[in-house]
Parts: C-alpha cells; structure tokens; sequence
C-alpha cells in the first residue's frame, strides 16, 4: 500500500481555494492539511470539510502561527 501523499492548502475559504479544496478532497492518495485564516466566514465555509482534511487556523504573515512543519516551505 503506497503512502498518501500531503498537500497543503493556504486561503482555502477564498474564492479560488474553496474551488481546490473541493477538488482535492476528491482524492483518496492525497492527505489534505487547510491552513487559512479563522474568521466566522471561513469557519463557516470551511466546516462542511472538518472530517475530511486537517484544519489549522492562522495567519500566515504572522510567524508565531505558523505550525514548525511549515517554517520547511518558507
């Protein structure tokens, strides 16, 4: 059995990332992790999606919220 492969969504409750989001979840090789911004809107749009990908609330500008494994791609 081959291991899934993990991708790393940022700005998911946008216009474009909602798009992908939907996309993505459609592949069971992959192991999809949302990152993006917590706000009443993006809880909103996001939560149909909470058993499927791994949601991390932040700011990506802001260092201090990053997740470690992260700080890898900057």
């Amino acid at each position: 059995m081959s291991k899934k492969k993990s991708v790393l969504l940022t700005g998911a409750s946008g216009t474009v990332g909602i798009e992908c989001l939907k996309q993505l979840v459609k592949i069971p090789a992959l192991e999809v992790t949302v990152f993006d911004k917590k706000t009443k809107a993006s809880v909103k749009k996001l939560s149909p999606f909470q058993d499927q990908v791994k949601l991390v609330y932040g700011d990506i500008t802001n260092l201090k919220q990053l997740p470690i494994k992260m700080w890898l791609y900057i």
